[in-house]
């Protein structure tokens, strides 16, 4: 198995797939990079590499991780904020928490939702 299949793996297993991905390899080029984006790395390490670089990067990635498991909480397979005083919002390219409190007015145009 190469690293895109790893990753592949891991990201079907629900145990997995929220595990941080970190690829260390001689591949340097920009299709290689960008495959293993978008399957899921979290960050990629080219060979030789130092040890510090490598540390720094599983130190940040957990630290992320961590940051993201507090502030949230999993039912039945379904996010939910951990708070309640906050609702997740899309913005066309961007989705983010917002607090219910800075809410001051919502329009929707041409928009639809569907459950």
């Amino acid at each position: 198995m190469d690293g895109y299949e790893v990753l592949a793996e891991l990201l079907k297993m629900k145990e997995t797939r929220a595990i941080p991905f970190i690829f260390l390899t001689a591949k340097v080029e920009r299709e290689d990079i960008r495959k293993g984006m978008e399957l899921g790395a979290d960050d990629y390490l080219f060979k030789p590499f130092k040890p510090e670089e490598l540390l720094t990067a599983i130190t940040t990635r957990l630290q992320k991780r961590s940051l993201i498991k507090a502030n949230y909480i999993e039912i039945d397979g379904i996010k939910k904020d951990d708070d309640q005083n906050r609702i997740f919002l899309n913005l066309g390219e961007k989705s983010c928490f917002v607090s219910k409190k800075e809410i001051v007015y919502i329009s929707a145009e041409n928009q639809y939702a569907a459950i």
